[in-house]
């Protein structure tokens, strides 16, 4: 899962809005599944609510970093640059 800002055009405006999306395959092509809508971008960033998703988003991904630690130590040898984090050899 990732963020993605999906821009919607509405008469002569441009409106952006903040989303989270998943990757998925269907019938052999990479689709993008909406998870949740997070809000229009301009609204989050006035509200500072932006700020929250993104630290939010960081702290996500360094608690992830500690699961995949394992994982990346065993990797196949095309991956080895990945290998060489938190001490895996």
């Amino acid at each position: 899962m990732y963020p993605r800002v999906k821009r919607v055009r509405r008469g002569d405006q441009v409106h952006e809005y903040a989303q989270l999306v998943e990757g998925h395959r269907v019938d052999g092509k990479v689709r993008q599944r909406v998870v949740a809508m997070l809000g229009r971008l301009d609204e989050l960033k006035a509200s500072r609510q932006l700020d929250r998703w993104v630290g939010a988003f960081a702290r996500l991904g360094r608690a992830l970093e500690v699961f995949d630690t394992a994982a990346d130590c065993c990797s196949p040898p095309w991956t080895a640059s990945t290998s060489m984090r938190a001490g895996c050899t």
